[in-house]
């Protein structure tokens, strides 16, 4: 007998599929294509993206937004297939307030992703999906029961209230929206908590990590004359720069690479320091090479609001190449928390880097592979999965 055709599952997502930097939602997605079939709503970019794009002002996908190339794109991805939506443009709300205006602007969008996504839909035999709104309230709850959805889910891996992008209604269109979910998944166990009292079926699923990718640089020694001390990620808001600086000031006989985008002002300033190298963003598969360059990974984070909610997906990859990780107290960190140094201010972050460059030894190194090789994004959509399965479907509410 052949094996019953996969579930629909359709994913209204913030974060754009294609980028300079690995993404969550893009690699747990991926790994949901082993349960599902999916379609992958890209983020809506605005009519103002695309005059920007139209002056050569901006990198939204101009001609896939008006149509001139194909909308829907087929992504051939490590667990099966994944079909990107690239919607019309939409209208810019993030500016509006709150009222009429607003919710009107709100519906107009629901509307144009709605045709897009339903026509999407049809070309793929898709019926009955469950509809993942990753961290985007403002399509989610505008289009509930608009899709003939099974099963809505919410995905968060921020907190929306703190994050400045979505800051001014995030929050607000969160708290309706899980009105609306049958289930919310998280990342992080800070978000667990906060969400856990707004809705009765909060589940923790953490970051993972692409294991296959990241392994091979355990096996690789820094080569360097000097320790070197090695951050991937963006060079953002999130970053403690004040430690970051005395910390190179301090540490003359370490060397510090950074990898990634540099988002901050201050990010700039550190690599006026001799010891400090800024390296820039790469694709994800040149990040193990920059890996095996480091004998430590750091996660220098600001203790705030907006890093409580996070599980770093930087956490796992450092383990998984078997480099010993030195952390601020940022967030919680579950189980991983047994395989970190934490260190709160500048002297004990440094004598943490000298614990960590004595804990290099192969025993060490292969207890910090096992515990990441727990943790695939494969793992994570098993355990997402799970989720969905044992949420009971929802009555469908099907658009007049």
């Amino acid at each position: 007998m052949p094996d019953s055709p996969k579930p629909a599952l359709v994913c209204l997502a913030q974060p754009a599929w294609d980028g300079d930097y690995v993404k969550s939602t893009v690699r747990l997605i991926e790994a949901l294509a082993a349960h599902y079939r999916v379609l992958y709503v890209d983020y809506a970019h605005t009519l103002a993206d695309a005059a920007r794009a139209a002056l050569g002002r901006g990198g939204a996908p101009l001609e896939r937004m008006l149509g001139r190339e194909d909308r829907l794109r087929r992504i051939d991805g490590p667990h099966g297939p994944i079909h990107v939506l690239t919607p019309p443009p939409v209208l810019p709300t993030r500016w509006m307030d709150e009222g009429p205006a607003f919710r009107a602007a709100l519906a107009v969008n629901a509307r144009i992703v709605r045709h897009a996504v339903r026509a999407a839909m049809r070309e793929l035999s898709m019926t009955d999906p469950v509809v993942v709104t990753a961290f985007a309230p403002q399509l989610g709850l505008p289009l509930v029961g608009q899709l003939g959805e099974r099963a809505r889910i919410y995905y968060g891996y921020d907190e929306i209230a703190a994050a400045p992008w979505v800051g001014k209604h995030g929050a607000r269109l969160e708290a309706e929206y899980l009105a609306h979910a049958d289930a919310v998944v998280v990342t992080s166990e800070g978000l667990r908590k906060s969400r856990g009292a707004q809705h009765g079926a909060v589940h923790l699923v953490p970051n993972g990590v692409d294991f296959d990718l990241f392994y091979p640089a355990a096996n690789r020694q820094p080569e360097g004359a000097r320790p070197c001390v090695g951050f991937i990620g963006s060079l953002d808001e999130r970053v403690d720069y004040a430690l970051l600086g005395a910390l190179v000031e301090r540490r003359a006989d370490l060397d510090f690479l950074f990898v990634g985008r540099a988002t901050a002002p201050e990010a700039e300033a550190l690599a006026a320091h001799a010891n400090v190298t800024l390296a820039g963003p790469h694709p994800p598969d040149a990040l193990p090479g920059f890996l095996g360059q480091m004998d430590v990974g750091i996660i220098p984070f600001q203790v705030t609001r907006f890093t409580r909610s996070i599980y770093p997906m930087k956490l796992n990859e450092y383990l998984a190449a078997g480099r010993p990780v030195v952390t601020t107290p940022f967030a919680p960190l579950g189980d991983a928390e047994a395989h970190v140094y934490t260190a709160s201010d500048v002297p004990v972050f440094s004598q943490a880097l000298d614990l960590a460059l004595r804990d290099r030894g192969l025993a060490a190194r292969s207890r910090r592979v096992a515990f990441a090789r727990q943790n695939t994004w494969a793992a994570r959509a098993d355990a997402f999965a799970a989720v969905v399965e044992q949420t009971p479907a929802a009555p469908h509410r099907r658009a007049a």
